[in-house]
């Protein structure tokens, strides 16, 4: 027997609550690119591509986008080996980070 469309749970009723929790605690790509670069020693293009399986230009892109969401971004010399390492100084000012 069908539940009466009084009785129908809605989507958001139907998610358990640990379902619920873990969606609002999803951590993106972004969120992961913002933890590496905030290591001291910074990180070059080729680390972050790998790391988060981009690119080298979606990485790029997505340093830009931070710049532009307010980050302060510095461009460091290059570690041993590699292209130029890059790192967070500044995060934006404001409530929280800006979601592009």
């Amino acid at each position: 027997m069908k539940p009466k469309p009084s009785q129908a749970k809605t989507k958001s009723e139907s998610k358990k609550p640990a379902d619920r929790r873990r969606a609002s605690q999803r951590t993106t790509k972004r969120d992961r690119l913002v933890r590496l670069l905030k290591a001291r020693s910074g990180r070059d293009i080729a680390t972050l591509s790998r790391t988060l399986d981009w690119q080298p230009h979606t990485t790029r892109a997505a340093l830009s986008r931070l710049r532009t969401a307010g980050y302060g971004i510095e461009k460091l010399g290059p570690h041993k080996t590699g292209g130029p390492r890059y790192r967070i100084t500044r995060m934006p000012a404001g409530p929280g980070p800006a979601r592009g």
